[in-house]
C-alpha cells in the first residue's frame, strides 16, 4: 500500500507539469502503470509476495489424489 501511494504521489505531479494533463487523468495513468509494472518491478526489487490466506494454500489442506 505505501509503495502505491509513493508512486502515485511521485508520478501524478511529473505527468501533470510534463504533459501538461489534468491531475484526474494523470492519476488515472498513474495508477494503471503502478498496476501494471507492480509483478514486473516493484515485487521483483522489493521482493515482496502475495499473501494468500486461502485455507487449500496450506500444505496440509490439499487434496489427495488416492
Amino acid at each position: 500500500m505505501m509503495y502505491a501511494l509513493g508512486f502515485i504521489t511521485l508520478f501524478t505531479p511529473v505527468l501533470m507539469m510534463a504533459a501538461g494533463m489534468n491531475i484526474f487523468i494523470a492519476m488515472v495513468v498513474v495508477m494503471l502503470s503502478y498496476h501494471l509494472l507492480r509483478p514486473v518491478l516493484i515485487e521483483r526489487f522489493f521482493r515482496l509476495r502475495l499473501l494468500d490466506l486461502s485455507p487449500l494454500s496450506q500444505p496440509e489442506n490439499q487434496p489427495t489424489s488416492d
